[in-house]
């Protein structure tokens, strides 16, 4: 469904958010991308999606969709007039906040109509749409105002699937409400993607919760991809200490009380890297090696893992 090759994003000529960023997405195959804020992620997605705005630049790589019809298209290449026609149908987002994302000023069914109209498809959708994500297809009439959080979140989850896209990108889209409706959102989202098909690049920082919904996970530090591979064997066996600081700084909900230790220190200053691995600094386990030499992403067992410990048990 998606090639991602030696993505680079940079904000002026001094920092690189996204550095040689590379993967890969199969049809219908939900891809988690974890990290701290600050390591990279919604520099990649808005440069997957388009929506970078100055002065965030692509200066390298390559990002190949496969629709279901037609032939590859390099969406780096694509003009704004191509990129217009290929949103919504092709490729859509849901973003962090419904309520940065939904216009103010117009009721939720106009939003959709707008969608719909631009891109041929009937507005007699709307209901349909709505109810899919559990709204009462009344609320239409609604302002998002007018809507709760997880109402807003879902709205925007329904949007995205208006024009029956083959690939949708979510940022963050639980981070706004409460528990208990993250459970919800979550819910429906996999059922959709059961039910629909299309392949999900789902964003956040929440590592257990990516180990619950994903087939893979790619693991971002400083703007690079640290680690990628299955979901189920990285939550039992990381190879990146990194990897493994994040997932053991969530309390598992059944065990023994025992003091949880966070990664020391901070993510570093993309405008001033540290040489060698950019995680060496907050590392616990590091080699002399470290300290000078950047790892490089190297197949260890089915995983791509870019560390100097070779995959050693950690």
């Amino acid at each position: 469904m998606l090639e991602v090759e030696g993505l680079t994003v940079q904000y002026g000529e001094a920092v690189k958010a996204c550095v040689d960023v590379s993967f890969t997405l199969a049809k219908g195959e939900i891809l988690g991308v974890v990290g701290e804020s600050g390591s990279g992620k919604s520099t990649l997605i808005t440069a997957l999606t388009r929506l970078q705005r100055p002065p965030a630049r692509t200066t390298a790589g390559r990002i190949i969709h496969h629709p279901r019809d037609g032939e590859p298209v390099d969406l780096v290449a694509l003009s704004e007039r191509e990129l217009r026609r290929y949103r919504w149908t092709s490729l859509s987002i849901v973003l962090q906040s419904a309520m940065d994302a939904l216009n103010p000023l117009m009721r939720l069914g106009d939003q959709f109509a707008d969608v719909l109209k631009a891109h041929g498809r009937s507005v007699e959708r709307i209901p349909e749409l709505l109810s899919m994500v559990g709204i009462a297809p009344e609320r239409a009439r609604a302002y998002p105002h007018e809507l709760s959080g997880g109402t807003r979140q879902r709205a925007a989850i329904a949007l995205a699937l208006a024009c029956e896209p083959d690939l949708i990108v979510m940022d963050e889209p639980t981070t706004a409400v409460d528990v208990v409706m993250q459970r919800l959102i979550i819910q429906q989202i996999v059922k959709l993607r059961r039910e629909l098909g299309f392949a999900l690049v789902f964003v956040t920082h929440d590592l257990p919760l990516l180990l619950e919904v994903a087939d893979r996970i790619a693991v971002m530090y400083a703007g690079r991809i640290v680690e990628i591979g299955d979901a189920a064997v990285m939550g039992h066996s990381p190879q990146h200490p990194y990897t493994k600081g994040l997932r053991d700084a969530f309390p598992p909900l059944r065990a023994a009380r025992e003091r949880l230790l966070g990664i020391p220190g901070s993510p570093p200053d993309l405008r001033d890297p540290p040489k060698g691995c950019a995680f060496h600094p907050r590392c616990a386990v590091r080699l002399a090696v470290c300290d000078e030499v950047e790892p490089v992403l190297k197949d260890r067992d089915g995983r791509l893992t870019a560390c100097h410990l070779n995959g050693a048990d950690l």
